[in-house]
């Protein structure tokens, strides 16, 4: 199965339940949780996500805010580009990985979350 060879990560806002995702069978799977203002409701999507199986708790930070995570001691850091859509500035996320993985120096686990098309992409680092 494909699924034991990857991750799965499961927004909080999906349209899928926690439980849902979880019953499709034998996956490493993290839960990516927004914060939101009701802190009972961020309780218990940890909480479920916990009961599911879910191996690690993902919070979405932008690029520049990587090396303090990783000073606070974060177990690993995901690389994505979804809000370059949003902003022209923003580096692209094979740039941004290179830089992480500078910041992680080997304390922190470094994914990445797509945005590489082609081949080519990986030697234009």
């Amino acid at each position: 199965m494909l699924c034991e060879l990857s991750f799965q990560t499961l927004s909080s806002w999906a349209t899928s339940r926690i439980e849902e995702v979880a019953s499709t069978g034998p996956c490493i799977r993290f839960f990516q949780l927004y914060i939101y203002m009701d802190r009972n409701v961020v309780a218990q999507l940890v909480r479920r996500a916990e009961r599911a199986g879910f191996k690690a708790i993902v919070f979405t930070v932008g690029y520049f805010k990587a090396r303090i995570a990783i000073q606070g001691g974060v177990a690993g850091i995901i690389v994505s580009n979804h809000r370059a859509r949003q902003l022209d500035y923003a580096p692209p996320t094979i740039i941004a990985l290179t830089e992480v993985v500078k910041f992680a120096q080997g304390q922190a686990s470094v994914f990445l979350d797509g945005a590489i098309r082609r081949r080519i992409d990986v030697l234009k680092l």
